[in-house]
């Protein structure tokens, strides 16, 4: 609802003061679209009293309804063509030709929303002080439309006029409808196509003169492929068509609108806009590493000591507007047989899953997805991951037992002997057997090392003092080092060499 303003002014005689104006106000309320309204009487009516006009008996008024686009004054023409949007001016004059004054006036114009209460304004006869009064309303109009304005007045004796009279504004019109389709014989009847990448579609573009005022030139713009046409000269009657037809390469998902312009003349003209989608299946894939066990790591590599265990994550989205199932995944470093997915992968959403494996080696981890579709589409989608490796010595400290040099499982270890790896005369590391008499040392660059066990807290087995052994390691390799011990009454301490895995 909006609120414009009426300003009435009234010529009142006054005794022995001659003429003057005063200006009154009044809030009106508006139903629709807000209008610029005003009214005048008097000496400042748009249209003269003709002077042949005689009152005729009885309570009588004549209206006169122009339309144009002058916003200074008042057109004297019934109908105006004009394009969408244009402002355009109403002027509504009123005339009492009989013989009753009036005193209270209601106009309305439903095609506007206009409802315009006025009271204790005095419309006189013909010859009398105020026999006209007319009333003005600008308006954007946005279509052809035909208004009716009812002028009712009365007066305080209950006699009652009314008037009717029509303008009518006339808009060009256009309806475009962008289809797309496969088949260059034809124009689709859908504004969807789903297609394989590299596969032709074809636009078609069809627009109709749905208005009532002939049509001369064309221009049409594709908001991706640009224009299409440019002041195409064509003689679009009233109720016909006309059609153009642009071939592409579909590529990828994408959307397409279609702004269609018919003129008549350079500021006459209508417009319309339509769109039209093509759907290429494709998914986005990803694949990442970490050591955080079943949890998706961020980065796509990693370094790790070789035995280590680490987390491939192995993730595909979809914003192609195509749902694809099932989907299959190659992983052929851990898998022999394909990985099949049965969910759904909705447009707009992904799906991924986690595999966990020891590192034995450095390697790089290809995975490939297939995303199948209805209608034999198909995505196919790519990510690596790499893994690369350190070196890592498993040492252990054990009671042989048999004698055979070996950490033969009824042999039990040596929990708490300090062994100490070293290189170049620098500790790389150090540390304690467990329970198992087993220590592992990890994260090795390539180089030579030294190993050597503690004599404490050997629990009364004996060790040779010397017991420390160059090693040469390799990066990404695994290692094992073993120390036999025994009572020092049995055959001496045995240091066994250091052995690949």
């Amino acid at each position: 609802m909006y609120r414009a303003l009426i300003c009435v002014a009234r010529l009142l005689l006054l005794a022995g003061a001659g003429l003057m104006l005063l200006i009154s106000s009044l809030g009106v309320n508006w139903r629709a679209t807000p209008l610029i309204a005003y009214a005048s009487t008097g000496g400042q009516s748009q249209s003269a009293v003709p002077h042949t006009v005689l009152a005729a008996p009885g309570p009588q008024i004549v209206i006169t309804a122009t339309v144009g686009i002058d916003p200074h004054g008042c057109a004297s023409t019934k109908s105006v063509t004009v394009t969408a949007g244009t402002m355009v001016v109403y002027c509504y004059n009123v005339l009492n030709t009989g013989d009753v004054t009036f005193t209270d006036h209601l106009i309305t114009d439903e095609s506007l929303g206009i409802r315009a209460p006025i009271t204790n304004y005095i419309l006189t006869p013909v010859g009398g002080p105020q026999p006209t009064f007319y009333f003005t309303a600008a308006v954007p109009v946005l279509s052809s439309v035909l208004n009716t304005i009812v002028w009712t007045t009365t007066n305080i004796s209950g006699e009652q006029a009314v008037a009717y009279d029509n303008t009518r504004v006339v808009v060009p019109a256009i309806v475009v409808t962008h289809t797309i389709g496969s088949d260059p014989h034809h124009c689709a009847d859908t504004r969807v196509v789903a297609v394989m990448p590299g596969q032709e579609v074809i636009h078609c573009y069809r627009v109709e003169n749905s208005g009532e005022v002939v049509l001369y030139l064309h221009t049409a713009e594709d908001s991706r492929l640009g224009v299409v046409a440019e002041g195409w000269p064509f003689r679009l009657e009233p109720g016909a068509t006309a059609e153009l037809t642009v071939t592409e390469v579909a590529t990828m998902t994408t959307n397409s609108i279609i702004t269609w312009t018919a003129a008549v003349t350079e500021a006459l003209y209508a417009t319309a806009v339509d769109e039209a989608t093509i759907l290429v299946p494709a998914i986005t894939v990803s694949t990442t590493v970490g050591d955080q066990i079943g949890a998706c790591a961020s980065t796509t590599e990693i370094t790790v000591t070789v035995g280590d265990r680490v987390t491939f994550c192995y993730l595909a989205s979809n914003t192609s507007g195509i749902d694809f199932s099932p989907l299959i995944v190659q992983d052929q470093l851990f898998n022999d047989e394909p990985i099949v997915v049965t969910k759904t992968l909705t447009n707009n959403h992904g799906l991924w899953f986690t595999l966990t494996a020891p590192i034995t080696q450095a390697m790089v981890n290809t995975v490939t997805w297939e995303a199948q579709a209805e209608g034999e589409l198909s995505a196919v989608g790519t990510a690596t991951a790499f893994v690369h490796t350190l070196a890592r010595i498993d040492a252990a400290a054990f009671e042989d037992s048999n004698s055979n040099l070996q950490y033969d499982p009824e042999e039990h270890g040596f929990a708490g002997i300090t062994l100490t790896l070293e290189t170049a005369g620098a500790e790389v590391q150090t540390g304690q057997t467990g329970a198992d008499g087993r220590l592992s040392f990890k994260a090795l660059k390539t180089g030579p090392y030294t190993l050597t066990i503690s004599t404490d807290n050997l629990q009364g087995y004996e060790v040779n003092p010397a017991m420390t052994q160059p090693l040469v390691v390799e990066s990404g390799k695994r290692y094992t080092a073993t120390f036999a011990l025994i009572w020092p009454d049995e055959t001496s301490y045995l240091h066994l060499p250091l052995v690949q895995r």
